[in-house]
């Protein structure tokens, strides 16, 4: 379904990082571009891994279908911005 696919965001985004055992909120800012790693998980098949910028997070499936802009190209430009994405909570 999305494995291997990289999308580009038309919306900010959260997103779910894992550091040191605690999960923290990230915003992943419109038009960065995620790469998707694992179908939906079988515990919680709303929930996909993605690699943005070098960093494994977790994001909802749907974010992405409704946000996400296939990319055709493998060459796809990063995003333009230097910091992509703001911690929450």
């Amino acid at each position: 379904m999305f494995t291997g696919k990289r999308f580009r965001l038309s919306a900010s985004t959260l997103g779910i990082l894992s550091a040191n055992g605690e999960r923290i909120a990230v915003q992943i800012l419109k038009d960065a571009v995620v790469e998707v790693t694992s179908e939906p998980r079988p515990d919680d098949q709303r929930m996909v891994d993605v690699v943005w910028e070098g960093k494994t997070l977790t994001m909802f499936a749907q974010d992405i279908r409704d946000r996400g802009e296939e990319l055709k190209s493998k060459s796809a430009t990063k995003s333009r911005r230097k910091n992509d994405f703001t911690v929450t909570g």
